[in-house]
């Protein structure tokens, strides 16, 4: 929460609190980390979904550079940018706002209130573009921190596809009406001959438009050089409605920390144990060196404009294009897919 009067206390700046806390653990972490066998100059972030939020704040962050050498951000909600970051000014007057609302007219007030009702009356918070742990929006929210960095999302990650395509006639109708004349081309490279072809195609333009077209587009704005390992996660976990939820937003992380024998009640295969082997194995390797490329495993180019390189870990492991070579100005030149919206597959929960 930023506040006015937190601002005049703090000397110009106020929000991001769980950010500077993130902020002070990196400094404890390079301060003592020699004490348990560490070394302060291979650190490495990773976060997923909102950890991957916290991720891209602490890479803008001038405060938070030289705190670390690599970052892996996992399914962050704004692909293609660096980050959303309210602007100070707007940020407190929501704050004063809220408050105002449970009468509370100033945060003296605020202080004096029982921890659970002063956040019943503070409202939401979120990230700020408080001046000071996150630049202004003057500056584009370039990276401070030039670290390489390992990025991707899920297959069926943070969206539904529009009205969902359940046969191949569905399927042509909607091209048709979204790339006119060019429909034939696109459907070259993302074909309908069968129901269950043209699922999967509609699913995959959603992830190329979402997902992977706007990596690549990220990579002219944040400010920074070193490489980009740039995935999509396809493959589908076995379970309770697998079949509905698909390789949905968090399931590559039992994957990656080969904590498969933790998920009970799932029939996992040698593809899945495989495929643990491998995805840890990158993971491993970019801690150790900021590049996951390793013996025995599949050669991991990091992604440019010209290749836009994506490894899909999926049943195999492949590296593919952000789009089929060719597809880029036919899709640039058609509508996009109505209203994608947040899956709800969390682990847990639907799963």
């Amino acid at each position: 929460m930023a506040h006015p009067e937190l601002t005049a206390e703090q000397g110009g700046a106020s929000g991001n609190y769980g950010i500077q806390d993130q902020i002070a653990a990196l400094q404890w972490v390079r301060d003592n980390i020699r004490a348990f066998g560490g070394d302060p100059a291979k650190v490495t972030l990773a976060g997923q979904s909102a950890g991957a939020m916290s991720e891209q704040a602490l890479l803008v962050s001038p405060v938070a550079k030289g705190l670390f050498r690599g970052a892996i951000i996992q399914s962050p909600a704004a692909p293609g940018t660096n980050g959303n970051y309210t602007p100070r000014e707007t940020a407190e007057q929501t704050a004063v706002a809220a408050l105002g609302r449970g009468g509370i007219t100033s945060i003296k007030d605020a202080r004096a209130l029982p921890a659970s009702q002063a956040n019943t009356s503070g409202g939401r918070g979120g990230l700020v573009a408080d001046g000071r742990i996150v630049p202004p929006s003057t500056d584009g929210y370039k990276f401070s921190s030039d670290v390489p960095i390992m990025t991707g999302y899920t297959f069926n990650d943070l969206f539904v596809s529009r009205v969902p395509v359940t046969t191949a006639a569905d399927w042509k109708t909607d091209v048709a009406a979204r790339y006119g004349d060019r429909a034939s081309e696109f459907l070259k490279f993302y074909p309908g001959d069968s129901d269950a072809q043209a699922a999967r195609s509609a699913q995959r333009e959603t992830a190329d438009r979402g997902f992977n077209l706007k990596l690549v587009d990220w990579l002219a704005i944040r400010g920074a050089t070193r490489p980009v390992y740039a995935y999509l996660f396809t493959h589908v976990e076995p379970g309770p409605e697998s079949g509905r939820y698909g390789a949905f937003h968090t399931s590559e992380v039992p994957y990656e920390f080969h904590t498969l024998h933790l998920s009970p009640g799932r029939e996992f295969t040698d593809i899945d144990r495989r495929l643990a082997d491998q995805f840890s194995s990158y993971i491993a390797n970019f801690v150790k060196t900021g590049d996951p490329n390793g013996k025995s495993l599949t050669k991991w180019p990091p992604m440019t404009s010209e290749n836009k390189a994506v490894m899909e870990l999926g049943d195999t492991v492949v590296v593919v294009r952000a789009v089929p070579a060719g597809a880029d100005a036919i899709i640039a030149a058609g509508k996009a897919p109505v209203s994608p919206g947040r899956r709800g597959g969390a682990r847990g929960g639907g799963q």
